[in-house]
């Protein structure tokens, strides 16, 4: 029996693409039997599903990212600006900083001990108490709590979220070693070509509704920006979208609706190129969704949250996955009318045998 899977990546701001996707995918009436997502596809996912339809689920969908230039989910937390603790009298705003802690794990040749103690110190000074995350979480949570409902949740579809693996310490700066170990093996994959550890996939169903939301959560975990979450047993879990970073494992999580048995697969991109390939997965059908233009992959664009960004977003995965789902339906329906045509001339000639024969019996008779 055939079963179609959607994929959800994961881009930060860049997952407004996914409200237009799975909007036209709704009026195409395109029914969706299994879902997974990464980082924000993992948080887009959960609200589409915690409605009791997935009509409805677009709904509330919709009105999260309608707040969201209004909430403003990256939310520096120290008490002086950034601007105030490097001396400068023009505003840096988060974006910026993000990108140069990024920047600077690029640079990481050096044992992580010796960025992660100048990172204390400056934290320190900035009053941020950990030193793991420099946004507040507290946006994010409220979010949450207005449209995360767990019931509708664990009575929908069957839904998957990556998230990658780190180890906990007692000591914040050990704690923070390991954060910027984890980022920099990213980095390394993504700029070097050397391969990291792979993400791990749950099914949310599957999980006590204690972890579900933390899980979520920790799909969505940012390394440095916002805060791990840990499972009481000597781990903690960050943003799914760092494992397995050289061909996006963790990032576009297919393999769990393989394993689950999806024959028709979705797969709804944040990038208009990546190393993932729907080659390496012959035995499912994909069809990929890419933005048909190039998005901006900075820092700053990431984190735009902006209504114009927002809108923008929406707008193109709507016109993207209408013009290629479109495109498919239509070879669909001809290979339909073809088939249904060769019905009927195959109708029509036994038709012709059949009257043939019954005027042989005639003219023996006559």
């Amino acid at each position: 029996m055939a079963k179609l899977g959607l994929v959800l990546s994961g881009g930060g701001a860049k997952g407004a693409y996914h409200v237009g996707v799975i909007k036209a995918l709704q009026e195409l009436n395109i029914r969706i039997d299994m879902l997974s997502g990464a980082s924000i596809g993992a948080l887009n996912g959960s609200v589409l599903l915690s409605a009791k339809d997935q009509r409805l689920g677009l709904a509330h969908l919709e009105q999260l990212w309608d707040k969201l230039p209004e909430v403003q989910p990256i939310q520096f937390k120290g008490k002086e600006s950034v601007s105030d603790f490097f001396g400068l009298k023009k505003n840096i705003n988060i974006s910026t900083y993000i990108s140069l802690l990024l920047a600077s794990g690029l640079r990481l040749a050096t044992p992580v001990g010796i960025p992660a103690t100048l990172l204390a110190l400056a934290f320190e000074r900035l009053d941020i108490k950990d030193l793991e995350g420099i946004c507040k979480q507290e946006p994010l949570f409220e979010m949450m709590e207005e449209f995360l409902n767990l019931e509708n949740l664990n009575h929908s579809i069957p839904f998957y979220i990556s998230t990658y693996k780190i180890k906990d310490y007692e000591k914040a700066i050990d704690r923070l070693k390991e954060t910027l170990a984890a980022t920099v093996s990213f980095l390394k994959a993504e700029f070097l070509g050397v391969d990291n550890q792979f993400s791990e996939f749950y099914k949310i169903q599957d999980l006590t509704q204690d972890k579900q939301k933390s899980y979520i959560l920790a799909s969505a975990a940012l390394p440095l920006i916002f805060l791990p979450q840990k499972d009481g047993q000597g781990n903690r879990f960050v943003d799914g979208g760092l494992g397995g970073a050289l061909k996006s494992q963790g990032n576009t999580p297919i393999t769990p609706l393989i394993e689950a048995g999806c024959t028709h697969i979705i797969v709804s991109h944040l990038d208009h190129g990546s190393l993932w390939h729907r080659y390496d997965y012959p035995q499912v059908n994909i069809i990929e969704i890419r933005p048909n233009e190039k998005l901006d992959l900075s820092a700053a664009k990431l984190l735009d949250f902006s209504r114009a960004n927002i809108e923008r977003l929406r707008l193109q995965g709507y016109l993207d996955t209408k013009s290629e789902m479109g495109r498919i339906l239509s070879t669909f329906s001809n290979i339909k009318n073809i088939d249904s045509n060769n019905s009927t001339l195959k109708a029509s000639i036994k038709m012709l045998k059949d009257t043939e024969n019954s005027l042989d019996e005639i003219m023996k008779h006559l």
